[in-house]
């Protein structure tokens, strides 16, 4: 066999793998934007709870950092799960994990006046 036939397969998967990739990353970029919320409500809450008057002690730490980490989590795990699929597929997992990632988000978004320690 000569060199060229060698590489020809590595080449070739490598060119079937470029779409997933973009989805992939494409699908990043959208949890990227969850982790910017979650820096975001690690920023204002406890600030806001400080204009409330409510001591710094008091704020859901919890909350805040599941918040940030679960985009992350989700991400890495929704790749190891679409590890070897088509771009199809890998965007269909992706799409439940970035579902689960909202759902979540707007969970915790209820959650915090009902952890929230009464004001005065």
């Amino acid at each position: 066999m000569s060199a060229a036939t060698d590489r020809a397969p590595g080449a070739a998967e490598r060119r079937r793998r470029w779409p997933t990739v973009l989805v992939a990353a494409g699908f990043a970029l959208l949890f990227a934007w969850d982790v910017v919320e979650a820096v975001g409500n690690l920023i204002a809450l406890p600030q806001l709870y400080a204009f409330l008057g409510i001591a710094a002690g008091e704020v859901p730490w919890w909350l805040l950092i599941a918040d940030l980490a679960l985009p992350v989590v989700a991400y890495v795990v929704a790749l190891v799960v679409a590890r070897g699929r088509g771009p199809g597929r890998t965007a269909l997992v992706l799409l439940v994990a970035l579902a689960v990632v909202a759902a979540w988000s707007l969970t915790l978004t209820a959650v915090e006046p009902l952890v929230r320690p009464a004001i005065g």
